[in-house]
């Protein structure tokens, strides 16, 4: 039995990865399935992203350790000249360049509310102090913590002085 040369089996699969690809004037979309908005494509029984696949049949073997970048930010984009190569730390460079990274550091927000002042806070100096008078009646940490809605970590937060004194 003789097997078919590698060759056209990476032809075929050039062939297969082209069909799904919806040509437009700005970007080529990849029009398979993929994770988080990402194409993908299984090519000699593995699963790949699209775009680096792309790049690798049309530009050239993406060196170990770097990563397919896109310069249109669009995750389906298989566009070669829309590609290029570079570290992770180029691609969160990019992205934040481009303004889609997470927010960054503001230091007014380092001064931000704590303990009761906190809007998500419910251990409050009122409720602190009626804990304290059902810690003197001898009730359990857990009864306490259920009768207050608060968890039993906060109870004994309140019994050792650390919320609250």
């Amino acid at each position: 039995m003789s097997r078919a040369p590698v060759v056209k089996q990476r032809t075929d699969a050039r062939d297969r990865f082209w069909s799904k690809v919806e040509f437009t004037e700005e970007c080529w979309l990849w029009m398979g399935s993929g994770p988080d908005g990402y194409g993908g494509f299984k090519l000699d029984g593995r699963w790949l992203l699209a775009h680096r696949v792309a790049y690798e049949f049309e530009v050239g073997q993406v060196p170990a350790g770097l990563c397919v970048c896109h310069t249109c930010d669009v995750r389906k984009c298989v566009r070669p000249d829309h590609l290029f190569i570079g570290t992770n730390q180029d691609n969160v460079d990019d992205r934040q360049a481009k303004g889609r990274g997470a927010v960054p550091p503001q230091p007014e927000l380092e001064q931000r509310a704590r303990g009761e002042r906190h809007g998500l806070a419910r251990l409050t100096p009122e409720l602190a102090t009626a804990i304290r008078g059902q810690l003197a009646e001898d009730q359990t940490i857990s009864a306490i913590a259920r009768s207050v809605g608060l968890g039993r970590t906060t109870v004994r937060r309140v019994r050792d002085g650390e919320a609250f004194v």
